[in-house]
């Protein structure tokens, strides 16, 4: 390459102040690795040192608000070895994880959680985080109230429905359809009180047949209950 002098043209004598000046460019570059280069002496890949990252994992699944705890180990010529590993997620809108591997599960999606060794990120290894929502459906189930299948004889009870979702009473509405037709009306007398309550009366004695009574919620849950006419002997 050559230089603008005082005169432009090219000629062989280099050191004349009238010809072109030669100008020497020189490139190069600067980056260390604090793993394999000697940086007290100054030598470049200086150590032949091969390290390995791995998670304990490949895919793991968990439901909004679960915690799931991931662990890595690192090794240096297949030697276990003790060095700082950084944690990263690939989207925090799904699953997040702190400085020792704890993922927190967000929302609903998939996540990729990497991790590096400290200084190096060239040795890594990820787990791949799906945030799913398999929450149980509710146990709905009618219940009633007081739970007894007899009347007495000259007795009038009272009967309230309820509905429960895993155990936990909901407000509902109720429909009650006497299902017995072989019992003569004379011997009971049953009326529908409100949306969640009815009554029998055991008017005579003792029945062998008992009464069925369908009850069903405004969701279509179902229950069949059935009441014995029981006799004062």
């Amino acid at each position: 390459m050559f230089a603008d002098g005082v005169n432009n043209f090219i000629n062989t004598i280099t050191d004349d102040w009238r010809s072109p000046a030669v100008l020497e460019l020189c490139a190069g570059g600067h980056y260390i690795n604090e793993a394999t280069d000697d940086l007290i002496n100054g030598i470049a890949d200086a150590f032949t040192n091969q390290f390995t990252l791995n998670v304990q994992g490949d895919s793991f699944e968990g439901n909004t608000g679960d915690n799931i705890q991931l662990s890595a180990t690192i090794q240096k010529n297949e030697a276990p070895f003790d060095a700082p590993v950084v944690w990263k997620s690939s989207n925090e809108l799904v699953a997040t994880v702190d400085e020792n591997g704890l993922v927190t599960c967000i929302s609903l999606g998939a996540a990729t959680i990497t991790a590096e060794m400290e200084h190096n990120e060239f040795i890594f290894d990820t787990a791949d985080i799906r945030v799913i929502d398999t929450m149980p459906m509710p146990l709905n189930e009618i219940r009633v109230e007081p739970n007894q299948n007899f009347v007495m004889q000259g007795e009038e009870v009272i009967f309230t429905a309820k509905l429960f979702a895993n155990n936990v009473e909901i407000p509902d509405t109720f429909t009650f359809t006497l299902l017995t037709n072989h019992i003569l009306d004379k011997y009971y007398n049953f009326k529908i009180l409100s949306d969640a309550q009815f009554s029998v009366l055991n008017k005579l004695s003792f029945v062998g047949e008992p009464l069925r009574v369908h009850i069903a919620d405004s969701s279509g849950n179902e229950l069949i209950w059935n009441i014995e006419l029981r006799g004062m002997w």
